[in-house]
């Protein structure tokens, strides 16, 4: 009988998880994956159908730097991935990248990636913008393949040379998760858009 796949995929924050990585951790879990979510706790997390197959595991991570919590989060990772033993661990946002990488390269995941959304540290300046431009490199030589959301932001990467060339792709012509049809269907925003005409064409009635 052959083992599952076991995926982890690590997030900063639960909004994340919920909007972007939910339709993508539960169709992995539907193809007879076992997936692992973790991340800072949000109310949110309830919106995912956890039970066999997709679990979610709290790990607090804090969006801004923090050493002394960033090295308790980072102990906390290494030791979820030294139980877990996962054949991949895939990351996104910059804080949850940073410190899942490290984790899962000290403790030997084979498959290692990242998907950059943005670069916050484009409007920083001085040693801020030093530091998270270094994690963002840091990230690039510890994973086994990096993703972009789109040609642009992977062009720039390459260009700001925070990654090589050959280990960044983009999926198709990009986005992080496609878009969900049900939230955003064109015939509502008709819907809208008339009601907002007619609304409008009403005042100017008024006005008159």
């Amino acid at each position: 009988m052959n083992q599952k796949i076991k995926i982890c995929r690590v997030s900063t924050v639960a909004y994340y998880v919920t909007n972007h990585i939910k339709p993508i951790a539960e169709h992995l879990r539907d193809k007879g994956m076992e997936v692992v979510l973790m991340c800072s706790y949000g109310p949110e997390i309830h919106q995912i159908n956890l039970g066999s197959g997709l679990s979610y595991e709290e790990i607090e991570i804090a969006r801004q730097i923090d050493p002394k919590k960033d090295i308790i989060t980072l102990f906390k990772l290494i030791k979820a991935f030294k139980k877990h033993q996962f054949d991949i661990v895939h990351s996104t946002t910059p804080k949850g990248g940073l410190l899942s990488c490290i984790a899962a390269f000290l403790t030997g995941v084979p498959v290692r990636l990242h998907t950059w959304t943005g670069q916050p540290w484009v409007t920083l300046k001085g040693p801020k913008k030093l530091v998270t431009m270094c994690a963002d490199i840091l990230i690039g030589l510890l994973c086994t393949r990096c993703y972009a959301d789109s040609p642009s932001q992977r062009d720039f990467l390459i260009r700001q040379k925070i990654v090589r060339s050959k280990k960044i792709k983009v999926i198709h012509k990009g986005s992080l998760s496609g878009v969900d049809i049900e939230k955003f269907r064109p015939q509502i925003l008709n819907s809208a858009d008339k009601d907002i005409k007619k609304k409008r064409s009403a005042c100017q009635k008024n006005q008159k």
